[in-house]
């Protein structure tokens, strides 16, 4: 038993301007079907997290900001 459907499938390109030749849509179908088969991009790894680090140097090699002698009032 074959379950093969008769509804037509929908079109991936529509030409909307201008008329194209059958080689230039050869060739958009093309590209579009290699960007189309091309692997998802891997996500990149977290930077370092250096630049926390640094800061957290800078701050403790400077002054307080509050004053000394604000929690006696």
């Amino acid at each position: 038993m074959s379950t093969h459907t008769t509804a037509e499938a929908q079109p991936l390109l529509s030409v909307t301007k201008g008329n194209p030749t059958p080689e230039e849509l050869a060739a958009l179908t093309a590209i579009v079907a290699s960007l189309a088969n091309r692997p998802a991009p891997e996500a990149q790894p977290a930077p370092a997290k250096r630049r926390v680090a640094r800061i957290r140097k800078r701050r403790a090699l400077t002054t307080p900001r509050l004053s000394w002698n604000l929690g006696r009032r």
